[in-house]
């Protein structure tokens, strides 16, 4: 079942030609542009790429591609799938995030999971992958709070969802679901309607740093940032957050972990990517939560 770089697109309009002109908060994303963007850059080691115009969330399409793999005993390979709007997407500790107004991104990257003792490493790879990329591309500061959001300017750029699927039976075999969502073009005003006042789009952050990049070129940035998603294991994990994390080594924070909120120091991360914090009670390695911005 594997393919070479398939796309499939749904509910697709004809839109006129690309432009030139630098991507600019407001600007309402199009399917013609993803596909361009699609198009315009090297991805070799993705063997799908499926690009939709609406969908309930991108992690739901990628469940049912790993289900329908399963049935069948089949490999689709490596596949991003890339959509315009979701209607039911959900963030951590199911919270919703949505984009259904064309000024944000949401990708899920299905791959074969690694061994299963390295499988709570994955969140926190990705975040460190996606903010070096970032960073790099765009030429500005993209930093993690643990585990996976991404920031700039202290304002959240983009967060990520890392699930997995395993078929039955003891031998049964893994996927990994990566789900990213980027804000693009959102201006200051649609987040203020949103009620969103600690968020910012890749448009705003370019234009505070003076950068200009037309939005097929920054889209096809974002993409080839998948490329190489989670293909090669960081060495040192710890280091290489310490060197894209938004906490201060020191700096007392306060972590929501399921019912519990514990508060402490931030003394860095284990090698697994758990949360060390001195706590009243000693030290605690926190596996999962949310770091709480009081």
């Amino acid at each position: 079942m594997n393919s070479n770089r398939s796309r499939e697109d749904r509910n697709a309009s004809q839109e006129p030609g690309g432009s030139s002109a630098p991507i600019a908060s407001g600007e309402r994303l199009d399917l013609a542009t993803i596909r361009r963007a699609v198009s315009s850059v090297p991805l070799p080691r993705l063997q799908n790429v499926l690009v939709l115009a609406d969908v309930t969330s991108t992690n739901d399409v990628a469940r049912t591609l790993i289900d329908k793999m399963i049935a069948d005993e089949s490999d689709l390979g490596r596949t991003l799938v890339v959509a315009l709007r979701q209607t039911a997407g959900r963030g951590r500790g199911g919270r919703p995030w949505k984009s259904g107004k064309g000024n944000a991104l949401a990708m899920s990257l299905v791959s074969m999971d690694r061994q299963a003792a390295s499988r709570v490493r994955i969140p926190v790879e990705a975040g460190v992958h996606m903010a070096r990329a970032l960073s790099s591309a765009f030429g500005i500061d993209v930093r993690l709070k643990w585990p996976n959001d991404l920031l700039s300017r202290g304002r959240k750029l983009g967060g990520i969802l890392v699930e997995v699927r395993t078929s039955a039976g003891e031998d049964g075999v893994a996927y990994l679901i990566v789900g990213v969502g980027l804000n693009i073009t959102s201006s200051a005003g649609d987040f203020e309607r949103e009620e969103l006042p600690f968020a910012t789009s890749l448009a705003l952050e370019l234009a505070a740093a003076g950068a200009g990049k037309s939005t097929e070129s920054a889209l096809a940035d974002i993409l080839s940032m998948f490329d190489g998603l989670l293909t090669e294991p960081l060495s040192d994990l710890a280091d290489a957050f310490e060197a894209v994390t938004a906490h201060a080594r020191g700096a007392h924070l306060t972590v929501r972990d399921g019912p519990r909120m514990l508060s402490g120091t931030y003394l860095g991360l284990t090698k697994d990517g758990f949360l060390r914090l001195k706590t009243s009670a000693g030290e605690e390695s926190i596996l999962s939560g949310d770091v709480v911005i009081l």
